[in-house]
């Protein structure tokens, strides 16, 4: 799913996924000057929460030596870009992103433009076909995060789970129910061989 809000000078884009949102803001040139970056809340209307967003970049003048793995809150030090994606998005969920331009010093952010945008997250099961990808290194800090700087194979099944979001038991399944049928379908081969005898 995509939407597209815009108020103002200022926009979001948000295209969704199964467990991932990418969000891409857009504020004309002349409009960033004095700009400290976004600020990102998130409302899960499915499951009733709201609350800010964190990364891990922060203000060197405020944090000069952030701990690996701490995550900040991105309305004390905002995203430093104009895209990011939220990891922690949920299948067939509907969120709302509230995206907030801040200003002001690093010290004291100010909130000035304002847009909000809703979007629903994908079903990981499409009716007919079904689309899966596993966890890559885009979300290696949220392993690390997770499961510390240790191999899955050191972790154990919960590494493993988590990386392959749904992907290995997806084909597992699929597999199954493959092997169940491969007997009719040599038999129905089988019977059109001798009809066309």
């Amino acid at each position: 799913m995509r939407n597209r809000e815009q108020k103002a000078d200022l926009s979001v884009q948000a295209v969704a996924g199964t467990q991932v949102v990418l969000l891409g803001m857009d504020l004309p040139e002349q409009q960033c000057p004095g700009l400290l970056e976004f600020a990102l809340r998130r409302e899960d209307h499915t499951e009733g929460e709201k609350y800010w967003l964190s990364g891990y970049k922060t203000f060197a003048s405020i944090e000069p030596s952030p701990p690996p793995g701490i995550l900040y809150s991105t309305r004390q030090h905002p995203i430093q870009g104009f895209t990011w994606s939220d990891f922690s998005a949920k299948p067939e969920h509907d969120y709302t992103y509230e995206v907030f331009a801040l200003r002001g010093t690093p010290s004291n952010p100010t909130e000035l433009e304002k847009v909000a945008v809703d979007i629903t997250t994908e079903s990981e099961h499409g009716r007919t076909h079904h689309v899966h990808f596993n966890r890559g290194a885009a979300a290696s800090q949220e392993y690390t995060r997770r499961f510390g700087d240790k191999r899955p194979e050191d972790v154990g099944p919960a590494a493993f789970t988590w990386l392959s979001r749904g992907a290995a038991e997806s084909i597992s399944t699929f597999i199954e129910r493959a092997a169940g049928r491969v007997g009719d379908c040599v038999l129905a081969l089988m019977n059109l061989q001798m009809t066309r005898c």
